[in-house]
């Protein structure tokens, strides 16, 4: 019996398949669950009819890994509607108690996360398989609300925290999770990890691409706990990320020119697109003048995507056809147009209506909206200024100041969530209605972190304060990413490795997640390693100087 305990699960997986589960309640000793839970495993596994498959079954009996969520005191969940579970339990920290008349079931994390059900699918799921019958739970039908079946059906549901712990490898030590991945600490935080992070990022978006003669593919959303890519990357995905790989380094660089070309190449319909044009301008200009200007084809690509942005800002008001939540990045493209690939007989227009264009955006934008502009607005700015000043500089550091003051600190009790940004209100909640910090953060962070090294953003004397809280981001931009300890679970952990998932509770792993994070840390490498050629200098400069002489 496990003190505390009101129930206990064990699971046992191979090779990140699931191939037995057991549960139990307090009152049953973890013994007794564990040999349930290899009873189940042994009839799964096929019968041995000769000495060899004997052999061979001991061998596999011994690649399976163990993990066991345990669960404490249990309350009840008095959400009036399914909607509301989703706010009331802590998804992936919590189990769910289900019960319809004297039948009920237990659900813990573990198993809705790797299933992708949220906690209000969780109980609509248990309750019609516990009734027998799926009309019952109807989420925004009224009388079929999760209130209206606790009044009329008998359901009861409750919630209690769970204790989570996994083997690695067989007969190693166990690890203790948090919403089924490890608690990366910020004392992990520096230098050679970034820059290790920043290839490993690079890894697992190389491994998305799918190469053919008719061009390549890139897989837009992968789900590695069950090991399905659910959709192709657009024109649009695949331009953006080659804009976050150029800021990645020469690797990276290398593997945006194979992307772009194959957008360019195979499927110049879509830069008629304002943002998609936008982003293969913003691209070519980070891979340089010269490169893009060698190739023919994309030469003419460029001429055309100019055409296509001149047609987004008329020097005063943004075009239809341009998105609110694309106007950042067309903003940069028009800036990049004026300037790396400015044409004399245009230059002045076109810096003007660059320059219309990001003012407007600055104008219309509280320090809160601003963050919805990042990085891109933020990029635009800078191009622009030159080496001159920057006139929207108190707006950008307000935005920065309000950034850190949005960011989830180590006491708030969620270690897995430190370094997170909320935005808006302090429980904002995504679209499934759970409050906390997602990969979104990556987009005000990447600028952020390319603040550091512009003087005019960052004074010499804020950058070691500045940077202490542009670390934890970083912390959780890396808790985001699957690795070793959280791969756990997936049938295919190579696939899975280092792509950031949506949030520490969604484990989808959008292109674009794995993209801003990559953006993010290449920027902050970039900083940091500025930082230190800065310190050097500095300290070379200084014991050059003659040494006074004493004074008699």
């Amino acid at each position: 019996m496990l003190t505390g305990a009101t129930a206990v699960c064990v699971t046992l997986r191979l090779q990140g398949e699931t191939i037995a589960r057991a549960e139990g309640d307090g009152a049953e000793s973890l013994e007794a669950v564990v040999t349930r839970a290899l009873a189940s495993a042994d009839a799964k596994i096929p019968a041995a009819n000769d000495a060899l498959q004997q052999q061979a079954r001991r061998e596999m009996f011994k690649r399976v890994l163990a993990g066991v969520e345990v669960s404490g005191e249990r309350l009840p969940l008095e959400a009036a509607t399914f909607a509301q579970a989703n706010s009331d339990v802590k998804h992936g920290l919590e189990a769910i108690w289900v019960e319809v008349g004297e039948t009920r079931e237990v659900i813990f994390p573990q198993r809705m996360m790797q299933s992708g059900d949220l906690p209000a699918a969780a109980i609509v799921s248990s309750i019609a398989l516990l009734s027998g019958d799926p009309a019952i739970p109807m989420p925004g039908v009224a009388g079929q609300e999760l209130g209206d079946l606790r009044r009329t059906k008998g359901v009861r549901v409750w919630r209690g925290p769970v204790v989570q712990m996994v083997e690695l490898r067989a007969g190693g030590p166990g690890l203790l999770l948090m919403r089924s991945s490890r608690v990366v600490e910020l004392r992990e935080v520096n230098l050679p990890m970034l820059r290790q992070y920043r290839e490993q990022l690079i890894d697992h978006i190389a491994s998305r691409v799918a190469r053919s003669p008719d061009g390549s593919q890139l897989f837009a959303t992968y789900l590695p706990f069950q090991d399905r890519a659910d959709s192709v990357a657009s024109a649009l995905q695949r331009a953006v990320l080659c804009a976050t790989l150029v800021r990645s380094g020469d690797r990276g660089s290398k593997l945006a020119r194979e992307l772009l070309g194959d957008v360019i190449k195979f499927d110049a319909t879509s830069l008629n697109e304002p943002t998609t044009a936008a982003a293969c301008v913003v691209t070519m200009a980070w891979l340089g003048s010269d490169a893009t200007l060698a190739d023919e084809s994309w030469k003419a690509a460029l001429e055309k995507t100019r055409v296509v942005i001149g047609k987004s800002h008329d020097g005063e008001n943004w075009a239809e056809t341009v998105l609110p939540g694309s106007r950042a990045m067309v903003a940069l493209a028009m800036a990049e147009l004026a300037t790396t690939f400015a044409v004399d007989a245009t230059r002045e227009v076109d810096l003007s209506r660059a320059r219309s264009g990001v003012r407007s955006l600055l104008m219309q934008a509280t320090p809160g909206a601003l963050v919805t502009h990042m990085p891109w607005l933020g990029y635009a700015t800078q191009r622009l200024a030159g080496e001159g000043e920057i006139a929207s500089a108190p707006a950008l550091r307000e935005m920065r100041a309000m950034l850190w003051e949005r960011t989830i600190r180590a006491e708030s009790g969620q270690a897995d969530l430190e370094g997170g940004i909320v935005f808006g209100t302090r429980d904002a909640r995504d679209a499934s209605g759970i409050a906390g910090p997602t990969w979104s953060t990556a987009r005000p962070v990447a600028f952020a972190a390319a603040m550091l090294r512009d003087e005019r953003l960052t004074d010499a004397d804020e950058l070691y304060p500045q940077l202490s809280k542009l670390l934890p981001s970083m912390r959780f931009l890396r808790q985001l990413s699957i690795d070793d300890a959280s791969a756990f679970a997936c049938p295919q952990p190579k696939r899975a490795m280092w792509g950031v998932r949506v949030s520490p509770w969604d484990q989808r792993q959008p292109i674009e997640s794995s993209a801003m994070a990559l953006l993010a840390v290449s920027e902050a490498v970039t900083s940091i390693e500025e930082m230190g050629r800065r310190a050097a200098k500095h300290q070379l400069e200084t014991s050059d100087q003659p040494k006074s002489s004493p004074t008699k």
